[in-house]
């Protein structure tokens, strides 16, 4: 679920509820409080629908994008990703080592600190990402021989 679902999400629900206290400080029927509840209820569940519905859309279009990515036939639009992570890793690299270091050798601690933190993530994310992509290669071989 996205940030703004969440927001908006918790925001409806705290608005039907607000309004249903103030409507039962207003109404005396319990007929009337019923059926201003189930009106409420309905609204709420109609917001949340259309903002699933948004972030459904959203995450079309940034397929879409991607797609368009892969499709067009440049190389730069292709690796634009991996040629960033080089670029970073190469000047954070340069950074480490010539940073203060003239005449003896010595790399800062928050430099070790900062290859560890991305050492984790970059091989964490190598080897969840493969699992998960033989997860669901294997998964999806599985429902098609199921189908057959």
């Amino acid at each position: 679920m996205s940030i703004l679902s969440e927001i908006f999400s918790s925001s409806v629900g705290e608005v039907v509820k607000q309004v249903g206290d103030v409507a039962d400080e207003l109404f005396t029927s319990d007929e009337e409080k019923l059926v201003l509840k189930q009106k409420l209820r309905e609204i709420e569940l109609n917001a949340k629908l259309q903002l699933k519905e948004i972030e459904i859309k959203e995450e079309q279009e940034k397929t879409k994008r991607w797609e368009s990515d892969n499709i067009n036939g440049s190389w730069l639009s292709k690796n634009v990703r991996p040629a960033s992570l080089v670029y970073l890793m190469a000047i954070i690299t340069a950074m480490a080592f010539s940073d203060g270091n003239i005449g003896q050798f010595k790399i800062d601690p928050a430099y070790v600190t900062l290859f560890q933190t991305l050492a984790v993530t970059a091989f964490s994310g190598y080897f969840v990402m493969r699992t998960f992509d033989k997860f669901n290669k294997e998964r999806y071989n599985n429902q098609n021989n199921s189908k057959e």
